[in-house]
């Protein structure tokens, strides 16, 4: 536990307006360090884990963070790495997990999240693809994977909201659904499948609620009932004849 914190300052001796700052923990350990300039932080600025291992080093410049930072875990792994322009995030960010390897990586552009963002598994394989335009929303194709590498959805997003087809698929490759969206709604023809590829669904979406004759298949691809459908809610279901 870090407990009561002791502050230190020491006056720089070449430079009046230079003072060296050095925050000690209860068992009076160094637990942070750094430079401030008429008052502000200025220059690299560290902080320290109980186990004095390196916690996070920082660059300033006039109170505000610039260029490059970093933090590690009390292990010594790297947690992230980011860049900062006059305190505003600027390129890339990195976060990584609790073993070190890479978990996402991100852009920006004063501030704002564009262009590709990309997270990992635990194991290294992609976990998504995703696009941010100049606004900071999502855009163009977004991908999501299985951990074994298969995708698992697709989406086209236009400004933030996702439209037009998509489809989505089982961990062994084979197709799950396809269909329309829009406004981030599934809307008009739809087909479900199971995972052997016969197809287990078919019907029709109005701002993501089922609408009219739904068709419904057994795992042989054989027409098993039909229901009907208004604002989402099933009015009535027929069972076909065998």
């Amino acid at each position: 536990m870090i407990g009561k914190l002791d502050t230190v300052y020491e006056k720089d001796a070449s430079n009046q307006k230079l003072v060296h700052e050095y925050v000690y923990d209860s068992a009076k350990f160094l637990y942070a360090a750094g430079n401030l300039l008429s008052g502000k932080r200025d220059g690299i600025w560290r902080t320290y884990f109980d186990n004095h291992f390196l916690y996070t080093v920082e660059e300033y410049r006039n109170g505000e963070k610039e260029g490059y930072s970093l933090m590690l875990n009390s292990s010594g792994y790297m947690m992230k790495e980011e860049n900062y322009v006059k305190g505003i995030k600027q390129g890339l960010f990195k976060t990584y997990a609790a073993n070190g390897k890479l978990k996402m990586e991100e852009n920006f552009i004063n501030g704002v999240q564009v262009g590709w963002r990309r997270t990992y598994y635990p194991e290294g394989g992609v976990q998504e693809n995703g696009y941010f335009n100049k606004a900071g929303l999502r855009d163009s194709v977004n991908q999501w994977f299985y951990g074994n590498g298969k995708l698992l959805v697709q989406y086209i997003y236009l400004k933030g909201d996702i439209y037009g087809p998509s489809k989505s698929y089982y961990d062994n490759g084979s197709l799950k659904g396809e269909g329309n969206f829009k406004a981030n709604y599934e809307d008009g023809y739809w087909k479900e499948y199971y995972d052997t590829g016969k197809i287990k669904a078919e019907g029709n979406y109005l701002a993501g609620k089922k609408t009219g004759s739904w068709k419904l298949y057994d795992e042989g691809g054989l027409p098993m009932k039909t229901q009907e459908y208004k604002d989402g809610t099933m009015i009535s279901e027929k069972t076909n004849n065998k």
